[in-house]
């Protein structure tokens, strides 16, 4: 009997880059400790060793005020400094994902006031992220609408480096380890497809990283507690079995900022909170969890009950005060608090999972292939359940999980996981609460995992970034290469009924009905009240009866949808005649539908 199975072996191969990059950071981790400690110190020369010592200060040391302050201006120089290339490189932008042309066309209707193309439907149907929305529109009103979109996306990469900076400094990581940090955030997997997507992603990523940030530092006890105390020092032994001072951060009645800096920090951070859930609707969970911890260490904080009490209550406010502009935009807009999207997308793309199924075989391949391009980092995750506040963070990731797999499982696979990677920066989370760990152990564990995560990124970030470049291609040759076909073929004042309904919306002057229902509420009802109760066995009939209710004249299919769903052919045998109108050119058909 072989020592390992052939499937066992098979993945030891495959994901052998990923085990060479463990080892070697285990190695880089482990030995220069164990070689330190047999090193006879008496031989070595002073003056080396003061230079060694003040060296060490700074790569290992949690960082000073000043090292933050530079590495922070250098993150910044960097965007900007990518950014000044990209606008050298020219040419108009293209986005790999027909849902960012969606953004684009509502962000053009946000600022217009009109939709020519969705009648009588509001800007905010079919956003998810009303912050970014609100965004790109101030962008258009000074840059053409894809360059808009492009900047949105940079503002997202450089809110997102910014805040894995923050990160690091807020949980007294050292030069060395934030700069893994930052390097892991931005390059594992496929974090460049997602940051240059065209929607909110990378902002909605950075949003989480600095609020992450604000919770590992806001000292709460600076609203009882008003006067400065200072950090107190106790002498430990570092890796290296030298005494050493080692401060107690953040500990209870511990306040590291003077009181009125304190209190911006936290009162920003607060108003963040309330933000969060209309940058990404999902995250109204970390949102509720984060407050919830707040409250719990305000009750166990120095004061009386009506001044915690009341404390708690100014953090509500503030929080109420982050979300109700973005409150009040969406209800007059649309009527709705919160976006539909994902219940129009689990109304149409509905269909019968077992939960024997979903919580075991589908839930172990989206965990394995989600770990295969994140790598080590995915291991985060764990670390997290270290301590209280990682906790909180923990449970919402079981709930975020929970909620995808029970509701619409299939969407976590979607556009190279887009929905998943809103995750990442808890992982690195999960790393940074790790680096101040009072166990040598779990610290060097930390770092192994942290520079391996960023071995595997740096490894396939060619390979990632060729992806991306493919699929911006094929939106440019076939996305837009259909819509400029319409443009040319097609009557002006068209009703068109197509399911991506972003890109054909730009510069277009067509009655467009969305298959899908993310920009047609009336198909989104159709879709509930027939697809949905039918498991997604009654998609023609949907189809008959959207095309019915709008009279539109022409469909517009992808070729694999029409052959996985069959709506040209269930159209034919409903009586229906369909034309296709561009023979075999292009992954878009156009067809030509009467009754």
């Amino acid at each position: 009997m072989p020592l390992f199975s052939t499937v066992l072996s098979s993945k030891l191969l495959a994901y052998s880059p990923l085990l060479v990059s463990i080892l070697l950071a285990v190695g880089i981790v482990w030995l220069p400790p164990l070689f330190i400690r047999k090193l006879d110190i008496s031989t070595v020369s002073e003056s080396l060793m003061a230079k060694s010592r003040k060296m060490g200060e700074f790569l290992f040391s949690p960082m000073t005020a000043s090292v933050y302050t530079w590495l922070q201006t250098l993150a910044i120089l960097g965007v900007v400094g990518a950014f000044a290339v990209r606008l050298h490189a020219g040419g108009i932008p293209i986005f790999p994902l027909d849902d960012a042309y969606i953004t684009m066309h509502n962000a053009q209707v946000l600022r217009t006031g009109h939709d020519p193309n969705y009648l009588g439907v509001p800007a905010l149907i079919g956003a998810t992220s009303s912050v970014h929305l609100v965004l790109a529109a101030l962008m258009q009103t000074f840059l053409k609408p894809e360059w808009a979109q492009e900047v949105c996306s940079w503002l997202g990469v450089l809110v997102y480096a910014t805040g894995l900076v923050k990160l690091g400094r807020a949980n007294r990581a050292s030069l060395t380890q934030t700069l893994l940090l930052l390097t892991a955030g931005l390059m594992a997997g496929k974090t460049t497809f997602q940051l240059f997507n065209g929607l909110e992603t990378g902002l909605a990523m950075g949003a989480v990283a600095w609020a992450l940030a604000f919770e590992s530092e806001t000292p709460l006890n600076s609203h009882i507690k008003k006067e400065i105390i200072k950090e107190t020092d106790s002498e430990t032994l570092n890796e290296r079995g030298i005494r050493e001072n080692r401060s107690n951060f953040n500990r209870p009645g511990k306040v590291e900022y003077p009181y009125s800096l304190a209190q911006i920090y936290h009162r920003f951070s607060l108003i963040l909170l309330g933000t969060l859930p209309f940058i990404r609707p999902e995250l109204w969970i970390l949102t509720i969890l984060l407050l919830a911890y707040r409250g719990f260490q305000r009750f166990r904080a120095i004061g009386t009950i009506p001044e915690r009490v009341g404390n708690f209550a100014i953090d509500i406010a503030f929080v109420g005060a982050g979300a109700a502009p973005w409150l009040i935009l969406a209800i007059c807009n649309t009527g709705s608090p919160f976006p539909q999207t994902i219940a129009a997308k689990r109304a149409f793309f509905t269909s019968y999972w077992r939960p024997q199924f979903v919580f075991g075989a589908y839930m172990r391949f989206i965990a394995w292939n989600f770990y295969s391009q994140i790598g080590a980092l995915f291991l985060g995750a764990f670390l997290l359940t270290l301590k209280n506040r990682g906790r909180v963070v923990f449970a919402f990731l079981t709930l975020f999980a929970l909620a995808y797999l029970s509701t619409l499982p299939g969407s976590l696979n979607w556009n190279q996981y887009r929905y998943l990677y809103l995750l990442l920066p808890m992982a690195l989370f999960g790393f940074a609460i790790c680096f101040q760990n009072q166990t040598i152990f779990i610290r060097r564990i930390a770092n192994a995992l942290l520079l391996a995560g960023v071995f595997q990124a740096v490894c396939a970030y060619p390979a990632n970034q060729q992806q991306l470049s493919v699929f911006c291609e094929f939106d440019r040759r076939e996305l837009l290469g259909a819509r400029d076909w319409c443009v040319k073929n097609l009557p002006p004042e068209s009703v068109i009924v197509i399911h991506d309904a972003g890109a054909i919306s730009c510069d277009t002057t067509f009655h467009l009905i969305d298959l899908v229902g993310l920009k047609t509420p009336e198909s989104a009802e159709i879709n509930k009240q027939i697809i949905l109760p039918s498991n997604g066995t009654r998609r023609v009939e949907a189809l008959e009866t959207i095309l019915r209710r709008s009279h539109a004249t022409y469909l517009i299919l992808q070729k694999n949808w029409n052959l996985v769903y069959k709506y040209t052919g269930g159209l034919k045998e409903r009586g229906w005649k369909v034309e296709p109108l561009r023979g075999e050119q292009g992954d878009y058909q156009v067809y030509r539908v009467r009754e």
